[in-house]
């Protein structure tokens, strides 16, 4: 949409520098989900509470979205650990390889941040993956921002249809919040 935007707390905007002080806003998410124009906009697919547990993981995810956007916020591990992604077509019976997000500092650390995963529709086989950008802070003041291809794992071509949240090391959850979004 060309229009204004009336903002509110909680929402998620991104922008692109187009030079000469010229900003361009290339993606906005309303806390409340709702979108920018009818019949647009983010669905809320999953809502995970991490306070307990080795994995976090969602599945049954619709190939009717063009795209899923995660939202972490105050995610820490009980002990330091690196917080991991997995993808799936099968529906969670079998995941990729973990992908490292960022490190956390035992309980001492939060990581809160954005994960979008593009092309989870595109799955025609195991070697064509998805593209996931992601930008993770923690509260200590580390920043992993990156741009990297996702595979299932699965000799069966199919969607993504799942997603897993795990620590590097096996630590468990110990605090925050998931939020999965399904854009159409």
């Amino acid at each position: 949409t060309s229009a204004n935007i009336t903002t509110a707390a909680g929402d998620v905007a991104e922008f692109v520098s187009e030079g000469a002080d010229a900003v361009r806003c290339t993606n906005y998410h309303r806390a409340d989900g709702t979108g920018l124009v009818a019949g647009g906009g983010f669905t809320l697919i999953a809502t995970l509470t991490t306070t307990s547990g080795a994995n976090q993981s969602v599945t049954g995810l619709s190939n009717s979205y063009r795209y899923l956007y995660i939202e972490l916020e105050g995610v820490s591990a009980s002990v330091s650990d690196t917080l991991r992604i997995q993808v799936s077509n099968t529906n969670g019976s079998a995941y990729g390889a973990g992908l490292d997000l960022q490190a956390t500092s035992g309980g001492s650390t939060t990581l809160s941040g954005f994960i979008i995963l593009r092309g989870i529709q595109l799955q025609t086989s195991t070697t064509i993956p998805c593209m996931m950008q992601f930008g993770i802070h923690d509260s200590g003041g580390g920043s992993t921002f990156s741009d990297v291809l996702v595979y299932p794992n699965s000799a069966t071509p199919n969607e993504i249809d799942a997603i897993n949240f795990f620590f590097k090391l096996g630590a468990t959850f110990d605090a925050g919040t998931i939020r999965v979004y399904g854009v159409k």
